[in-house]
């Protein structure tokens, strides 16, 4: 136990840094703390300080990780983050979610515009398992969901209907995976999470091997 005084956010990343830490774990004492925490600057410091994943614990743990969503836009940091987390949990299902919008949706009928729309996700998908760097058994245990509308409320709606343990975002530490994160859109996702949350900050270069 290490008790230190000074700037909460600073000290911890030192810590982290001194002590080699490979992942930093903060509590949740109540659906206000946590909403203070994640969206205070204190929290907001350290995922952009710390080259170590942050997990924010949401609820009482009675099982382990089982069923893992990670959000994704297909892109090394989200590469990244698929990597992490099959490291950290090498038995879980996981699932790699991508929602997006389709702008004016409501006025597209055209089936063909539906099926091209299938087919370059298809495409971005069959080429991102594709990578060498994924190993034939995260690959049987990763499933892919493409979903159109609004990213964060169709992220909250799968991780309700399927009540996935953790929730997992890889970061650049700025861009617009980390924005949407801690934007206004997203505070009301993390709200009502009914599992935890692991921030994966993407580190250039970097293969996770642990």
């Amino acid at each position: 136990m290490i008790v230190e005084e000074g700037n909460p956010a600073e000290k911890l990343i030192d810590l982290a840094i001194r002590e080699q830490c490979d992942l930093i774990v903060t509590g949740d004492a109540g659906p206000e703390s946590l909403s203070r925490m994640i969206f205070g600057s204190t929290i907001n410091r350290i995922v952009r300080g710390s080259t170590a994943p942050v997990l924010m614990v949401h609820d009482r743990p009675t099982r382990r990780y089982r069923d893992i969503v990670i959000a994704t836009d297909f892109t090394e940091a989200s590469l990244q983050a698929l990597q992490t987390v099959a490291a950290f949990f090498p038995t879980s299902d996981l699932t790699l979610f991508h929602g997006y919008d389709i702008p004016y949706a409501g006025f597209i009928v055209d089936r063909d515009i539906e099926s091209e729309l299938r087919s370059i996700e298809k495409e971005i998908t069959t080429k991102f398992m594709a990578d060498a760097r994924i190993t034939p058994n995260v690959k049987s245990r990763t499933a892919v969901m493409i979903e159109h509308g609004s990213p964060d409320a169709l992220l909250g709606d799968f991780i309700d209907e399927h009540s996935s343990d953790l929730t997992v975002i890889g970061s650049h530490g700025r861009g617009a995976i980390f924005d949407a994160l801690i934007g206004s859109n997203a505070k009301r996702l993390v709200e009502r999470l009914e599992g935890d949350l692991l921030i994966i900050r993407y580190i250039e270069g970097e293969q996770a091997d642990r």
